[in-house]
C-alpha cells in the first residue's frame, strides 16, 4: 500500500513539473453501465456489427465504424433511450 501512495506522488511530482495534465482516479468515471446504459448498449451493437468480418487495420476499422453507425436503425437508440427511462425508474 506504501509503495503504491509512492509511486502516485512520484508520478503526480513528475506530471506537475511537465505541465502534463492529471486525472486523479477520483475524477474518473466509474466503469459500470449505470455510467450511460445507452451508450453501452449502442455501442456493444455497433461493436457486434462491426466485427461480422475482419479488420485489417484502423483505417478500416473506422470505415467499418461509420458504415455501420450510418445503417443504425433509430429504433434502436430509441430502445437503449427507453430501456434507460425503465432502469432509472426501478432505481
Amino acid at each position: 500500500m506504501k509503495s503504491q501512495r509512492a509511486l502516485v506522488t512520484v508520478t503526480l511530482h513528475i506530471a506537475t513539473e511537465r505541465n502534463t495534465r492529471v486525472y486523479l482516479p477520483e475524477m474518473w468515471p466509474p466503469n459500470s453501465p449505470d455510467l450511460d446504459p445507452v451508450d453501452y448498449s449502442v455501442c456493444g451493437i455497433l461493436q457486434e456489427r462491426v466485427y461480422r468480418s475482419w479488420i485489417h487495420d484502423v483505417k478500416e476499422l473506422k470505415e467499418h465504424l461509420l458504415m455501420e453507425w450510418r445503417l443504425l436503425d433509430q429504433s434502436v437508440i430509441a430502445a437503449a433511450i427507453a430501456y434507460c427511462g425503465v432502469a432509472q425508474s426501478i432505481v
